[in-house]
């Protein structure tokens, strides 16, 4: 196969479709060397093509974002020739996020049947966590020893949204003189403060 630019000079084409490439904005790179446009509405054998030519430098085109990574910003797909998925993995965990909020029950579903599944994988997940992190192990221990002594009592709903549960002691500190200070949230609450998301 031809290919229409070598060292950044075009060549003979063979085709002329091509000629879309002249005509559109420079592509988008992830710390890449300058490339050229990506075609505008592509057939299947421009996609191809593209691709073919990004892979001369160890690069892949997004169609979904438009974007030219590296190939470590793909994740794998089997089945696939390079062995990489058609879409980054930033549009690819778009598409999960999106997915899972619409089939909440679904995806929670699939989460306990993998875990029931899977003990050993999940114990060894554990034990790598509590090895990494044994501040955070210890400081949770001092909570749950004061709740069951009763000198801390956990509420019936999460402090930041009000959602009646069993809520999560949140630490802010993992000092030994803040093993105790805590904030009561629930799971959904929880997970997005330790993601660097607003609490709702």
């Amino acid at each position: 196969m031809v290919l229409p630019y070598r060292n950044g000079r075009r060549f003979a084409t063979g085709t002329k479709s091509w000629g879309s490439f002249l005509m559109t904005s420079p592509t988008k790179t992830s710390g890449a060397p300058p490339m050229k446009p990506m075609p505008v509405n592509p057939t299947s054998s421009q996609k191809k093509e593209y691709r073919i030519f990004c892979s001369q430098f160890g690069l892949k085109p997004c169609w979904a974002c438009r974007e030219v990574k590296s190939l470590e910003g793909f994740n794998a797909r089997a089945n696939a020739q390079d062995r990489k998925q058609a879409s980054c993995r930033s549009c690819d965990n778009s598409k999960k996020k999106e997915w899972c909020k619409l089939n909440r029950e679904r995806d929670m579903a699939s989460k306990r049947d993998w875990t029931k599944a899977h003990p050993e994988r999940v114990a060894a997940g554990q034990l790598r966590y509590r090895t990494a992190n044994p501040e955070k192990r210890r400081a949770r221990r001092a909570v749950s020893g004061a709740v069951l002594a009763g000198k801390m009592v956990r509420p019936d709903h999460c402090s930041e949204c009000g959602a009646k549960c069993i809520p999560h002691g949140h630490h802010s500190n993992y000092d030994k003189d803040h093993w105790l200070d805590v904030e009561w949230l629930c799971s959904g609450c929880h997970g997005k403060r330790h993601r660097g998301r607003p609490a709702l």
